[in-house]
């Protein structure tokens, strides 16, 4: 599916869309799709291939209480 995956589709299908429609789909899209990065993120803890920043920070004393992640 593409970034403005359902937008795109009616879109295709030549429905007129009204303004609201389509800022609302491209909304739920956003919404998926950093959904879909913290998961992809906590599974990389998980193994071990990335590590928190605020672990990160804690190490060199400067333990913060953020919970993002190393990019």
């Amino acid at each position: 599916m593409d970034e403005f995956g359902s937008y795109r589709r009616e879109k295709k299908e030549g429905k007129k869309l009204s303004k609201h429609k389509k800022l609302k789909d491209i909304k739920e899209d956003k919404v998926r799709a950093r959904k879909e990065v913290n998961e992809r993120e906590f599974k990389e803890i998980e193994r071990g291939t990335r590590i928190p920043i605020h672990l990160l920070n804690e190490e060199k004393g400067e333990a913060k209480k953020r919970t993002a992640f190393e990019p």
